[in-house]
């Protein structure tokens, strides 16, 4: 319902109407009420027109591995839940479960499920630690310093240095997606595909790769015997991403799985890599 005020006054700056809109602030004359009906419509209307986005989206991300990217590479976007949100959204999943209930497991001793667990220093390893630190401030080596330091206080204060790495693994995962891009585009230099391609492919393959972490650690959270059995569920990462070069590339299996081979090997080494400098890095700062 519309109720017209252009001979009156502005309901937003008080300025006298000459017209439809206000001509010192812009607002429209017209005051439009909706009922409370019109605009649960509105909501729900784009809720359920971004959930069938979702669904395709993780349909087509799950059963077709490869065509996603492939897909938003040619155009077809409009469907589909663009790449970094899905990624966005399966990364706060995952670390929102291993934050939350890792955390709260690791608190706990192995030997009773209220002891919580405790971490101590017998006075030989601290004594050996305080000279080494000491050793490294007189040589100069103000890195090895920090990082003995760093090490002393993550077991001094275990939880503390628990709740660091949790925080910071979500953007230390992020840092590793153009990696896999670029090993991934290596493999396929002769193909005239740009480096954002890639990147895209990247964003889905971490996507998945997520959400079945997350799915193999509720299921390791329900029962011990799930948990032996979900661990087979991690063999479907290296799987997926065989077909999805297939699919991706268009090229056959021999190349395509020789292809996924050699760049989960150097990701591999890379994330190797990426973890004891992570670790180094949060002990120091």
């Amino acid at each position: 319902m519309e109720e017209s005020t252009a001979t009156g006054q502005c309901r937003n700056c008080g300025s006298q109407l000459r017209g439809p809109y206000c001509h010192d602030c812009g607002q429209s004359a017209k005051v439009v009420r909706r009922h409370t009906w019109d605009l649960l419509e509105d909501v729900l209307g784009n809720t359920l027109q971004w959930d069938s986005r979702l669904w395709l989206t993780l349909k087509l991300l799950f059963l077709r591995p490869g065509q996603l990217a492939r897909d938003w590479i040619e155009g077809k976007r409009a469907r589909y839940v663009p790449p970094f949100r899905l990624y966005i959204i399966a990364s706060f999943i995952l670390f929102l479960l291993l934050g939350t209930f890792a955390g709260r497991n690791m608190d706990r001793n192995p030997t009773g499920p209220e002891t919580p667990a405790v971490v101590s220093i017998d006075e030989n390893s601290e004594q050996s630690l305080d000279e080494a630190i000491e050793e490294a401030r007189a040589d100069g080596n103000h890195i090895t310093e920090a990082f003995l330091v760093g090490a002393r206080k993550a077991l001094e204060n275990p939880r503390e240095f628990r709740s660091r790495i949790f925080k910071s693994l979500p953007k230390a995962a992020f840092l590793l997606l153009p990696a896999f891009a670029l090993l991934h585009m290596l493999v396929n230099i002769r193909r005239e595909r740009f480096y954002i391609d890639y990147l895209v492919f990247s964003l889905h393959l971490h996507a998945f790769a997520f959400m079945v972490i997350a799915v193999i650690f509720v299921l390791g959270l329900i029962s011990h015997f799930l948990d032996n059995a979900s661990e087979l569920l991690a063999l479907v990462i290296p799987v997926y991403v065989a077909v999805g070069f297939k699919t991706f590339s268009g090229q056959g299996w021999g190349k395509s799985i020789l292809k996924a081979i050699l760049v989960m090997g150097a990701y591999l080494v890379v994330l190797l890599a990426g973890i004891v400098l992570f670790f180094v890095v949060i002990l120091i700062f």
